[in-house]
């Protein structure tokens, strides 16, 4: 099972020099939105790393309104911005 910190881990190998906007988790996945320097959204698709798998995959909004209005928002760790 991937923890929080974990994905965190695997979503700073695969994605480079990005800052976390912001995530969320919708119970299969942590989902990742990349944010600039100022700390506005990047318009990109967003980053989900499956909990089981480590599995990263994009993630489609319009695709998973349904999961995105059940998330749980995580703060991100102060020490992983």
């Amino acid at each position: 099972m991937i923890d929080l910190y974990k994905a965190i881990d695997i979503f700073r190998s695969e994605i480079k020099n990005v800052i976390i906007g912001a995530i969320v988790d919708v119970g299969h996945s942590f989902v990742f939105w990349e944010a600039d320097e100022n700390g506005e959204f990047l318009e990109t698709a967003a980053t989900a790393i499956n909990k089981n798998t480590g599995k990263v995959t994009a993630y489609f909004e319009p695709d998973h309104w349904d999961e995105l209005d059940k998330a749980i928002e995580i703060k991100i760790p102060e020490d992983y911005r």
